[in-house]
This record gives C-alpha cells, sequence and structure tokens, in this order.
C-alpha cells in the first residue's frame, strides 16, 4: 500500500529484496527513516532506494574477508590431503579452478585446528568415511 509519506514495510520488502525483518532492523538502527501512520511504518522510495543492494553488499564482504586470508601452507596442505584421503573429489564433478582451490586453501589456512570429532565429522560429510569401525585414519 502507498501513502502520500512512502509505501508500507511488505511493499518496500517486495520490492527490495529484502526480508520486513531485516527493514525494521535498519529503521532500528536509523540506516532507514520511516513514519509511522496508523500503526504502520512507510518508508519514502528515496530513502529505499539509497540503500546498498544487499546481494552485492553480500558480494563485497566476502570478497574483503577471503582477500585478507593467509595462504594454505605446505604443512596444512598436507595435513588436509591426509584427513580426506586420495583422489576424494566426487566422480562426475568437473575439477576447481585454480581460483576456487585458492580459495579454499585461504579458508583452511585460516580455520583452527580441528577436533578429532570434527575430522571424523568432515571425513563422513566428504565420503571419507565408509561406514566400518576403524575405517578413520587418524
Amino acid at each position: 500500500m502507498e501513502i502520500n509519506s512512502g509505501i508500507d514495510l511488505k511493499t518496500a520488502s517486495e520490492r527490495s529484496g529484502r526480508t520486513v525483518r531485516q527493514l525494521r532492523s535498519k529503521i532500528k538502527t536509523g540506516e532507514l527513516a520511516a513514519v509511522k501512520e496508523g500503526g504502520k511504518l512507510y518508508v519514502r522510495h528515496e530513502d529505499l532506494d539509497a540503500l546498498p543492494d544487499p546481494k552485492r553488499s553480500l558480494e563485497d564482504h566476502a570478497r574483503k574477508v577471503v582477500g585478507g586470508w593467509p595462504r594454505l601452507s605446505d604443512e596444512r596442505t598436507q595435513e588436509l590431503g591426509r584427513l580426506l584421503g586420495p583422489d576424494r573429489k566426487p566422480p562426475g564433478k568437473p575439477k576447481f579452478s585454480a581460483e576456487t582451490d585458492a580459495a579454499i586453501d585461504r579458508i583452511v589456512a585460516a580455520a583452527p585446528p580441528l577436533s578429532k570429532a570434527q575430522r571424523e565429522k568432515l571425513r563422513q560429510i566428504l565420503g571419507g568415511d565408509d561406514g566400518k569401525p576403524g575405517s578413520n585414519r587418524e
């Protein structure tokens, strides 16, 4: 519903690609101006359009975070290889690009050491556990 002072949050949500809850949060923090009329909140078109694109913002944030991660050391690469075992790439799937491999390396390098339980869970998720007792190498 539109009124002279703007559009209601439901319409703003549909138009902006954000949830009503996200819009309420932006209003609460002062990032988005709103007026209350008849018990409902309304925002101006101009204010809604001035918000950064949520998808673009996430991509930019991810690029900043991943870009700052250190390269994976040879030791960590070997540890990851040992944990996952040889040839653990799923059959029929394409090989990762060098860029994807580099991103994975940065993620693993920045991660804290895994506990035994976490390593076992990771093996199971990635297909490194055949379900037999003692099949998980330590």
